[in-house]
């Protein structure tokens, strides 16, 4: 009910100004996104210590979102970003959003190198992600190369990021991930989830956030 029920922005609060680049700027999607999730969640969730990853982190909007919502329920935030421009704007937003002694972590790294890390495999009770939307065979690059890594998954292909997710969700966690419908460019992002998940996992579209799924993935029971 929480992903299909009428968004109405006058009953939703904003909650902090974040820093972010004047280059990229964080979409509406990700308040959306984690104000609907953490209702699911309170509806559906009553687990505490959660360990928490912030897959595509960017300057931490999803995490600190989420946190925001559902703070008594999380021990720690793990953030994952390439980009290096995002740190600054990482550390301020710590400062802004008053977590500056919590347990949360940027991890300034390519998410293909996750399945590798001993530290991440399987340890993550919930898994947010909001990454790149296109494919650079589904549109054009801009000259920028910040621009580009934000909108494309030009650093690591699809097939990486469902293996960062599968890889590190822990036995009865959940992935809650927004994946753009493309295929009106021939791409079903979701199905190819369900072909890299295979019987281990179960891939579920709950819902669309202003028109992009909601795809959550967790183990078979």
């Amino acid at each position: 009910m929480h992903w299909l029920e009428p968004m109405d922005w006058s009953k939703k609060p904003f909650t902090y100004k974040y820093s972010q680049p004047e280059e990229y700027r964080y979409s509406l999607d990700s308040i959306e996104f984690i104000w609907r999730l953490s209702k699911h969640l309170h509806a559906t969730n009553n687990k505490r210590d959660l360990r928490v990853l912030d897959l595509c982190a960017g300057c931490g909007v999803l995490g600190f979102e989420l946190n925001h919502w559902t703070g008594e329920s999380i021990k720690s935030i793990d953030f994952v970003e390439v980009q290096q421009e995002f740190k600054r704007h990482f550390q301020e937003n710590l400062i802004i959003t008053g977590n500056e002694k919590r347990e949360f972590v940027l991890h300034l790294c390519n998410f293909k190198l996750l399945p590798q890390l001993t530290e991440f495999k399987k340890k993550f009770d919930l898994i947010v992600c909001n990454p790149p939307y296109f494919r650079p065979e589904t549109g054009s690059l801009s000259q920028s190369g910040f621009r580009n890594r934000c909108h494309f998954l030009v650093e690591a292909d699809f097939e990486s990021l469902c293996d960062a997710i599968l890889t590190s969700l822990a036995p009865n966690g959940e992935a809650y991930v927004l994946l753009r419908d493309l295929r009106a460019q021939g791409i079903d992002q979701t199905n190819e989830l369900k072909f890299k998940s295979g019987n281990e996992f179960e891939v579920v579209e709950l819902g669309r956030i202003r028109g992009t799924p909601v795809v959550r993935v967790k183990k078979q029971p």
